[in-house]
C-alpha cells in the first residue's frame, strides 16, 4: 500500500511540473540538481579537472560553490512551498470541508498530493509579497 501511495504522489508531481507548476517543477529540479551535484563533485579533487566548470565559474567562486548555493536556495524555495501547502491542506481539510486530518502521513498522501497538484503555493506567496508594487494607491 505504501508503494502504491508513492507511486501516486510521484505520479501527481510530476503531472503537475509538466502542467506548469513551479512547486512540483522545484522539487524534480532540486532531485537532479543534487544526484548531479554529488556525482560530480564527489568524484573530482580540484575544480581543474573539468575544464567547462572552470571555465564558466568567476575566478574567486568556484564552480561548486556556485552549485551548492544554488542547490541550498532551491531547497529553501521547496520548503517554503511545502511549509504553504501544508498550512493550506490543514486549513482545506479542517474548516473548509468540515473533516477531522488523516492519523497517519501515509493516508494523507492522495490528498495532499491533489491539493499540491492544484494549489500554486509559491506564486500565491509571491502575489502576495508584491501586492503593494503591483496595485495603485486608492484616491
Amino acid at each position: 500500500e505504501y508503494y502504491h501511495e508513492a507511486k501516486t504522489f510521484c505520479e501527481h508531481i510530476c503531472t503537475s511540473a509538466s502542467a506548469g507548476q513551479t512547486l512540483p517543477q522545484l522539487i524534480l529540479v532540486v532531485l537532479v540538481h543534487g544526484v548531479l551535484h554529488f556525482a560530480i563533485f564527489s568524484t573530482l579533487d580540484t575544480p581543474s579537472e573539468l575544464p567547462l566548470l572552470s571555465a564558466i565559474s568567476y575566478p574567486c567562486i568556484s564552480a561548486r560553490l556556485i552549485s551548492k548555493v544554488v542547490l541550498i536556495f532551491n531547497i529553501l524555495l521547496v520548503a517554503v512551498g511545502l511549509a504553504f501547502v501544508i498550512v493550506l491542506y490543514r486549513h482545506s481539510v479542517q474548516t473548509i470541508f468540515n473533516r477531522s486530518l488523516p492519523q497517519s502521513i501515509i493516508s494523507s498522501l492522495p490528498s495532499f498530493s491533489v491539493h499540491l497538484a492544484i494549489l500554486r503555493p509559491l506564486e500565491t506567496i509571491f502575489r502576495y509579497f508584491t501586492s503593494p508594487i503591483r496595485t495603485l494607491p486608492d484616491v
